[in-house]
């Protein structure tokens, strides 16, 4: 890649774009993710139900109020099985798709770290061309390029 100035910009451009569809995805993985966790309470729930039917059962001597317990155990069987199902489907795919996101964020930022480096020689080759012609470069121009995180920006240069 050159470093044609206007071919950095976009690139930085369609990075920073990148890094917000990254975002807007993690979002909604996030959102994805907390109806698996209701799945899993539904589940827990319905578990500890069955706990206290057990009960129910043991201390039960008639023989129809212990056949409904067991239908009613039963029942409950199917259902946490279902949100167990659905539980663990969403949180695969959620999974699949967090393993994506994070590819594309490392992407974004070796290109991001690419262009810094393009960047720097770029500034390196005005600070000597303005040097050769006489003329002065713009003041602290070298500090911008140094400044590529966030907790850079706080300080005053």
């Amino acid at each position: 890649m050159g470093s044609d100035p206007p071919r950095l910009i976009a690139i930085g451009l369609l990075s920073i774009v990148n890094l917000g569809s990254v975002n807007d995805s993690a979002d909604r993985v996030m959102l994805e993710v907390s109806e698996p966790l209701a799945d899993l309470g539904t589940a827990r729930a319905l578990f500890n139900d069955n706990a206290t039917l057990l009960l129910a059962y043991v201390a039960e001597q008639g023989p129809a109020k212990r056949a409904q317990i067991e239908q009613q155990i039963a029942a409950n069987d199917a259902t946490i099985d279902e949100h167990r199902s659905l539980a663990e489907t969403a949180l695969s795919a959620a999974t699949r798709e967090m393993s994506v996101q994070t590819e594309e964020a490392v992407a974004s930022a070796a290109t991001l770290a690419e262009m810094a480096t393009q960047l720097d020689a770029l500034v390196a080759r005005f600070t000597l061309e303005t040097e050769a012609a006489g003329t002065r470069a713009p003041a602290r121009g070298h500090e911008v390029v140094r400044r590529r995180r966030a907790s850079d920006w706080s300080r005053v240069a």
